[in-house]
């Protein structure tokens, strides 16, 4: 899932699995890992910089006011990861609803 976050102050969007993402050819930190991977919004394809805390079921984007502004404006992403044991594969997903769903926690989160 995309999960969009806000309160008063801000806001960020993050990839949320139901299982812990075990992504290879990452740049270990301390406590997290970093990795660059790519984006598909539509016919367009971008390279972007993901990291995730160790074990846990979410992804962040480095852009995540980019990341929001592209829900918002495109109909469908595919997001790239590179997966131990599966080599790269593929999460689509579909915008429809997108901007609706974002606009409407906005009036929440004020």
């Amino acid at each position: 899932s995309i999960v969009f976050l806000c309160d008063k102050n801000k806001e960020k969007a993050i990839f949320w699995f139901n299982s812990s993402p075990n992504l290879v050819n990452t740049d270990i930190k301390n406590g997290w890992s970093e990795q660059t991977t790519r984006m598909k919004w539509d016919d367009q394809i971008e390279t972007i910089m993901i990291n995730q805390d160790f074990g846990d079921d979410f992804i962040y984007v480095d852009d995540t006011q980019r990341l929001i502004r592209k829900l918002m404006s495109s109909n469908t992403l595919l997001l790239e990861l590179d997966w131990y044991g599966a080599g790269k594969i593929y999460f689509r997903y579909s915008m429809a609803g997108a901007t609706k769903a974002i606009n409407q926690a906005r009036e929440v989160c004020k």
